[in-house]
């Protein structure tokens, strides 16, 4: 049921009909009279324009100043007067209408039936569609007497008021559309409005290269791509929830709950996913409702896949860790927030700034168990990586301290997961220094081998500064990319993890165990 409805959810139907009659009949009643006001005024402007303009104008040549029209007093010097009657003409048969009309002094008699009454009210519907034509034909004999100039600056007063309403309305009529919360700093991104979850495909990421080399490899994001959607997102959102169950505390943490510069960090985000990225990029999933509690009014953003209701902003009724949990379970992305060390020191501005993890939600960690990496520094978290310190330590940390607010990047990588899960938090995907058996050549579990991207995202929020990574996995069985005619080129780039700039890598990321059995399969007939 909606926050505005009345009737049970069982009679919206009738409801929302009855409310179109309702201003159709409106609409019917009042349009007349609107139009006659309206174009008064727009007769009036004409003249009063007509009359201000210098050296043309009506005051330059000695006019009388126009007065405004109204329904007794006419430019053409007949006064009218407007009774349930109809049309009294003359200054006599003016007065005495008008006096019939007022409630104070009226002898009239009310219709006895309301067959007269239908018949008064046609009349004076007519009195005024009489008037109207009028007023038209002398607006065209005025429009006629003015001269070019007067006619030139007019039509671009018009002009501009139309476009200035035009414009109104547009936004109007978009934010009926889609409501949302503005976000100050963050870009709107543009609508979807007929996108179909259910024909919407996942992003087909083919990242492998006939060498690797260890670098960011970052491209320009389009913020309106910063949170994806496709088909699959039901069965993820399940999986995330099973995975919550098992690991509450593997998947979601913050680094100190009571750090203010944290609880800010994560309230802007979640303020900005779902109170107006969300709502505007997905109206046909996300839809933000108007609601009043005891604690004054507020805004929730109904999921409606999952058919369910949060809060759009992080309140003292919903702590930031909840609405960390909140992202988990709406959004098929992990998002990991980073702010710079405090340093207490008198030099630091001398310093490289040294930016640390503070909170996480995150479902699929590529091999690593991300609650050990909370509170350290990104050498520390990439300490592992093969070429880290040596290669990129220096320039991440140098991006990360430039990193401007509304610039977004992106990039992604690749691995090979046997039997691995999208939750890998426990190891898989990585090496671990201990020996493991090599799988042999024809001994492959073809169905459980995919090819594992992270395509991950970067960029700085407008007030708190924090910088957040997000990261969506996608997994593909390496029989697709056979079929696909690309086995060839996975198989080189497989090899190329030797060959390429930090040949460790190919070590880190199992290569010794799967990577001769996955060749073979690749570059078989099979």
């Amino acid at each position: 049921m909606a926050w505005y409805s009345l009737l049970p959810d069982h009679l919206a139907f009738w409801e929302t009909w009855i409310a179109r009659l309702f201003i159709f009949l409106g609409t019917l009643t009042i349009g007349p009279w609107a139009a006659l006001v309206i174009f008064d005024l727009v007769y009036y402007l004409v003249r009063i324009v007509g009359y201000e303009i210098p050296i043309v104008g009506g005051r330059y040549r000695g006019e009388r100043k126009p007065q405004a029209p109204n329904l007794t007093n006419r430019p053409s010097g007949r006064r009218r007067a407007f009774s349930l009657r109809g049309e009294a003409t003359g200054e006599d048969s003016a007065t005495r209408a008008i006096s019939q009309t007022t409630m104070a002094t009226t002898t009239e008699e009310f219709p006895e039936s309301p067959l007269e009454l239908l018949h008064m009210i046609l009349d004076s519907f007519q009195a005024t569609i009489d008037n109207f034509w009028e007023n038209v034909d002398l607006l065209k004999t005025k429009a006629l007497e003015m001269d070019q100039t007067t006619m030139a600056i007019f039509a671009a007063l018009v002009a501009i008021l139309l476009t200035q309403g035009w414009s109104k309305i547009s936004k109007i009529k978009n934010r009926k559309k889609s409501r949302y919360l503005d976000s100050p700093g963050f870009p709107l991104p543009a609508r979807l409005e007929d996108f179909d979850l259910a024909t919407a495909e996942p992003l087909q990421l083919r990242p492998f290269k006939p060498k690797y080399h260890l670098t960011m490899a970052l491209e320009n994001l389009n913020p309106d791509e910063l949170i994806l959607m496709d088909k699959t997102y039901k069965e993820r959102l399940q999986y995330r929830r099973k995975i919550l169950k098992e690991h509450p505390d593997i998947v979601i943490a913050m680094h100190d709950e009571s750090d203010q510069r944290i609880i800010s960090a994560v309230s802007e985000l979640y303020r900005y996913v779902m109170s107006t990225y969300l709502p505007v990029r997905y109206p046909t999933l996300f839809r933000l409702h108007e609601t009043a509690f005891e604690t004054g009014k507020a805004y929730m953003l109904e999921n409606l896949v999952m058919k369910e209701l949060y809060p759009s902003e992080v309140t003292r009724l919903n702590s930031p860790k909840r609405a960390l949990e909140i992202l988990y379970k709406t959004v098929d992305e992990d998002f990991l927030i980073l702010l710079p060390e405090e340093d207490d020191d008198d030099d630091s501005a001398s310093k490289e700034t040294k930016y640390k993890l503070v909170a996480y939600e995150t479902c699929y960690p590529a091999g690593f168990n991300p609650r050990k990496k909370l509170g350290k520094r990104l050498s520390q978290i990439h300490e592992p990586v093969p070429g880290y310190q040596e290669k990129l330590e220096r320039s991440m940390d140098r991006y990360f301290e430039n990193l401007e607010v509304g610039k977004y990047v992106k990039r992604v990588n690749w691995s090979i997961s046997t039997a691995t899960e999208l939750f890998a938090a426990f190891g898989g995907l990585h090496s671990t220094g201990e020996q493991e058996e090599k799988i042999k050549e024809g001994g492959l579990d073809v169905d459980s081998t995919l090819l594992r991207c992270e395509r991950q995202t970067l960029h700085r929020l407008p007030k708190s500064k924090a910088i957040v990574f997000g990261f969506h996995t996608y997994t593909y069985p390496i029989s697709e990319i056979k079929k696909e005619g690309l086995g060839e080129d996975l198989a080189v780039a497989i090899d190329g993890l030797k060959d390429g700039s930090t040949p460790a890598i190919h070590e880190y990321k199992r290569g010794p165990v799967w990577a001769d059995a996955v060749k073979a399969y690749l570059r078989s007939d099979k």
